[in-house]
């Protein structure tokens, strides 16, 4: 290279330098005067979203199943135990205390008024002083027969009540022929006014004469009746003066029922010619028999049925004046 070459080349690099070093000094200054801002801090990058945190419980183990405890065997349930009702017994017949006989049953047709005037003539055999009350109101049908003895009354009726029941020691006997449907209400009657009592204390002779006619009901009416009568004389009389097929199955119909009466008679059937002649007499059995204007052979059957009738009443011991 020529010196004129060599010469443009380091001026050039001279002028480069001084141009450099005059830049440097003035960029100096203008910071001295106006310094630079502060660097803005750093951008802080957003954090990339957490994943979201999924509690896992743990699964407990399951405890192996506990060995069965022996249970002793259990003794079976105490029964139910059936508290009986005592039974009071009833009172026997006292002498020449006042007797008042009662003729029930809640069923209609079953012979009552039939045994009212048997036992009519019973006690007028024995020459017994006795008061008939025939509840059948307003006509009756006892009075049809003993006119002399019965009177009719209605047992609802307060002022019939008292002439009844007021009265019972002013005759040796007083019977009592209740009609049909009157038997629930009569019972709880002489439970409230004391009656029953009298008997159960011994100051009246008291028998109840049930009649049982040839129907399940009737032996229904057993258990209820029994229930109000402890220390009643409570006679079933079973009546066979309608049909006597009913009662050959009795065994097996009402023979527990029968064992809640103090005693069990029976009347026999009368033939129904002579009942015919009976009633078309409308007297008592008693004068049927000993009048000879009536038929002999229809006296002789009502003769001896009403016989049999007087022995099973011997039996209860009704004839004790």
């Amino acid at each position: 290279m020529s010196i004129r070459r060599r010469q443009i080349v380091t001026d050039a690099v001279r002028r480069q330098r001084i141009e450099n070093l005059m830049g440097q000094q003035e960029k100096a200054r203008a910071e001295a005067t106006h310094p630079p801002p502060p660097p803005a801090p750093p951008r802080a990058e957003p954090e990339p979203p957490k994943p979201p945190i999924i509690a896992i419980q743990a699964e407990e183990p399951t405890p192996p199943p506990a060995a069965p405890v022996p249970v002793p065997p259990s003794e079976p349930p105490p029964r139910r135990q059936t508290i009986k009702k005592e039974i009071v017994p009833p009172m026997s017949f006292v002498p020449n205390l006042p007797t008042v006989v009662i003729v029930a049953a809640d069923k209609g047709g079953v012979g009552k008024t039939t045994l009212s005037r048997v036992l009519l003539d019973y006690f007028k055999a024995q020459g017994l002083d006795t008061q008939a009350y025939d509840t059948e109101s307003p006509n009756g049908n006892l009075v049809r027969f003993h006119k002399e003895v019965a009177s009719v009354v209605n047992l609802r009726d307060s002022n019939d009540q008292i002439k009844v029941f007021d009265s019972i020691t002013r005759s040796k006997v007083v019977l009592i022929d209740m009609r049909a449907g009157l038997l629930a209400e009569t019972l709880d009657l002489l439970t409230d006014i004391g009656f029953f009592d009298l008997a159960r204390q011994g100051k009246i002779n008291l028998a109840f004469m049930h009649i049982i006619g040839s129907t399940i009901a009737s032996f229904n009416e057993i258990e209820t009746t029994a229930d109000k009568l402890d220390g009643i004389n409570h006679y079933i009389v079973l009546n066979k003066t309608s049909t006597a097929e009913f009662f050959k199955s009795i065994d097996s119909v009402g023979k527990d029922a029968l064992k809640r009466g103090t005693a069990t008679i029976e009347i026999p059937m009368l033939d129904p010619v002579a009942t015919e002649h009976v009633e078309a007499a409308a007297v008592p059995f008693g004068e049927f028999e000993k009048d000879p204007k009536y038929s002999f052979v229809m006296r002789g059957k009502v003769r001896t049925w009403e016989n049999r009738v007087f022995t099973q009443l011997d039996a209860l011991k009704l004839n004790v004046h």
